[in-house]
């Protein structure tokens, strides 16, 4: 563990330890001889500078909304943001990021889901399941893994 771990994280001890063991659990990091701890391909995709890739928030979309809402064919911006274990929650991003990166989701997943707001209600609107593995690997295979 790097001394300025528990500065740089806002953690404690134990928690930079967790997030260390979850890490390399995930195949986000891996451990090198001569650098310590380095990303993994996977982890580079996730922690690079340009954030959170758009094949992965997709999936969390997709993931969330079978288990919150599985019978409806629309889902609220604010559930997305707000519930527990949704993607805004998971990932710390708010309502309007959300809008941001979802109105193109429409071209992005060829029309199975589209985002629109009427009298001020956001949400997003899907026309047919989506396996959320299944539209991960099509995003990645589409280059789509960038905002």
């Amino acid at each position: 563990m790097r001394d300025d771990a528990i500065t740089t994280l806002g953690v404690g001890k134990n928690m930079v330890r967790s997030i260390r063991h979850w890490c390399l659990a995930a195949g986000i990091l891996v451990e090198s001889q001569d650098a310590g701890l380095r990303p993994t391909e996977l982890g580079t995709l996730l922690l690079d500078d340009e954030g959170l890739p758009d094949g992965i928030l997709l999936y969390a979309v997709l993931h969330f909304w079978e288990a919150f809402a599985p019978a409806s064919e629309t889902l609220a911006i604010r559930d997305l943001a707000r519930q527990p274990c949704s993607p805004g929650r998971m990932f710390k991003i708010d309502e309007s990021s959300l809008v941001e990166r979802l109105e193109g989701i429409e071209k992005a997943t060829n029309g199975r889901l589209s985002y629109g707001e009427t009298a001020g209600l956001r949400q997003l609107y899907r026309r047919g399941r989506m396996n959320p593995t299944d539209a991960l690997k099509e995003a990645y295979a589409a280059g789509g893994n960038r905002r």
